[in-house]
């Protein structure tokens, strides 16, 4: 689902900067990716590889 979400905003990844792109990543794409693990514990080391 989460690569889906990806997918669709293709043409919004290339035209914006890369500041606006992890805001985007952090507020659109995590929730769904970790949607429904409430209860994993999600350390900085595992943020980074995501």
């Amino acid at each position: 689902m989460a690569f889906q979400m990806v997918a669709n905003m293709n043409k919004l990844w290339h035209d914006t900067s890369k500041e606006t792109k992890v805001r985007l990543l952090r507020t659109c794409i995590f929730p769904v990716a970790t949607y429904g693990c409430e209860s994993w514990t999600i350390i900085q080391t595992l943020k980074n590889k995501i």
